[in-house]
C-alpha cells in the first residue's frame, strides 16, 4: 500500500484547528472567582459560628478580616511539569481500571460481542481463498485506486502522529479536553496493537501473496490487521470525544453529529477495502483488527471516564464556637 505524503501534515492542520474552544463547547464567560463569591455570601449561617470576613474587597475571604497572602507566580515550567505529571497520572489510573474491570468481558452484551465476532472470524476464514478472488476481480476493485490512501491512514506513525497533534496542540493552547483526546487515543492505540500482536503470534497467518498458511504460536504473522487496528481505535476515540450524542443536543447539532459520525468511521472502511484489494490481508484479517480493535478502544474509553470522574466531597458546616 503507497503512502501518501500529504495525508500527516493534514492530520497536523486538522487537529490545531479543533483546538478552538468553540469546538468544545467551552464557555467563555465563565466567571469561577464571582462563583466563588456568591457561593460564600449565600451558604448558610449558624448562630455562634465565625463567619469569614472580606476586607480585601476581591471576594477572596481570609479569616480575622486579613487580606490574601500575596503568593509569588509560579515559574512556567512547574505549570508544564504540572501538567505532564497529571496526565502521566490519569494514563497510568485508566490503565489500571482498563486491566482491573474492563479487559475481560463483564456480561452477557460482551460475551456475545467476542463470541459474535470470532465465529464471524472464522466462517470468513473458512472462505477466504474465494472472497479473495471475488475483490480481486471486481469492477469495483478496478475503479478503486483512489482508496490507496486507505493504506496511509492506518499507518502505525500516521496515528501516533495524531495523536501527538491532539496533545501538543491542546497542551499550546491550554486546552484540557483536546489534549487529553490525544493522551487516550495514543493510549487506546498502544493496548489496541498489544492485544493485536498476541493474536497474531498466536495464530500466525501468512500475507495471501505468500499461500495464507496458518501457524501457530510463530512470530510475523498477520491474522489480526495492523492498520485497522488503528484506524478502528481512531474512530472510537474521535466518536466518543467529538461526535457523542447528548441528551440536550439540538436536532441541528444531532444532524451535525450523525454528518461526523459518516466522516469517522468512513477511515477504517476505506482501511479495511484497501487492505483486502492490494491483497495484504484477507477479509477474515480486517474484520478481525477492527472488531478487537473497537472492545479494547471501547474498554480504554470506559476506564478513562471512571478515572478521571470527580469524587464528590461532602459539605462542611463552619466551625461552631463553644
Amino acid at each position: 500500500m503507497r503512502p501518501s505524503p500529504r495525508f500527516p501534515s493534514l492530520v497536523l492542520a486538522v487537529a490545531l484547528l479543533v483546538t478552538s474552544p468553540r469546538v468544545w463547547g467551552q464557555n467563555l464567560l465563565s466567571t469561577p472567582h464571582l462563583d466563588g463569591f456568591m457561593a460564600a455570601r449565600t451558604a448558610p449561617t449558624i448562630p455562634g459560628a465565625v463567619e469569614p470576613s472580606d476586607s480585601s474587597g476581591t471576594g477572596a475571604f481570609e479569616p480575622g478580616g486579613s487580606g490574601p497572602a500575596a503568593e509569588p507566580a509560579a515559574p512556567q515550567h512547574q505549570g508544564l511539569l504540572s501538567t505532564l505529571g497529571s496526565d502521566a497520572n490519569v494514563a497510568g489510573r485508566t490503565f489500571s481500571l482498563f486491566v482491573r474491570h474492563e479487559a475481560w468481558p463483564q456480561g452477557a452484551g460482551q460475551f456475545l460481542y467476542l463470541g459474535g465476532l470470532a465465529g464471524a472470524s472464522a466462517l470468513l476464514e473458512a472462505h477466504k481463498e474465494s472472497l479473495r478472488r471475488d475483490v480481486l476481480g471486481s469492477a469495483f476493485d478496478r475503479h478503486s485506486h483512489w482508496t490507496e490512501i486507505g493504506g496511509t491512514l492506518g499507518l502505525t506513525r500516521v496515528t501516533y502522529l495524531t495523536a501527538a497533534a491532539f496533545y501538543l496542540g491542546g497542551l499550546a493552547a491550554g486546552e484540557t479536553e483536546v489534549r487529553r483526546t490525544g493522551l487516550i487515543l495514543a493510549e487506546s492505540v498502544l493496548v489496541a496493537q498489544g492485544v493485536a500482536g498476541a493474536v497474531n503470534f498466536g495464530v500466525s497467518e501468512e500475507r495471501p501473496e505468500a499461500g495464507g498458511a496458518i501457524r501457530f504460536f510463530h512470530s510475523g504473522g498477520s491474522s489480526v490487521s495492523i492498520h485497522m487496528t488503528n484506524t478502528a481505535a481512531l474512530a472510537r476515540v474521535l466518536d466518543h470525544r467529538l461526535a457523542r450524542f447528548e441528551p440536550t443536543d439540538s436536532r441541528g447539532r444531532r444532524l451535525l453529529k450523525i454528518l461526523a459520525k459518516v466522516v469517522i468511521y468512513s477511515i477504517p472502511a476505506i482501511t479495511a477495502w484497501q487492505g483486502v484489494r492490494s491483497d495484504q490481508h484477507y477479509l477474515w484479517n480486517v474484520v478481525l483488527g477492527g472488531g478487537l480493535s473497537a472492545y479494547v478502544t471501547d474498554g480504554i474509553l470506559r476506564a478513562y471516564d471512571g478515572a478521571t470522574t470527580p469524587v464528590p466531597t461532602p459539605y462542611l458546616l463552619p466551625q461552631v464556637l463553644p
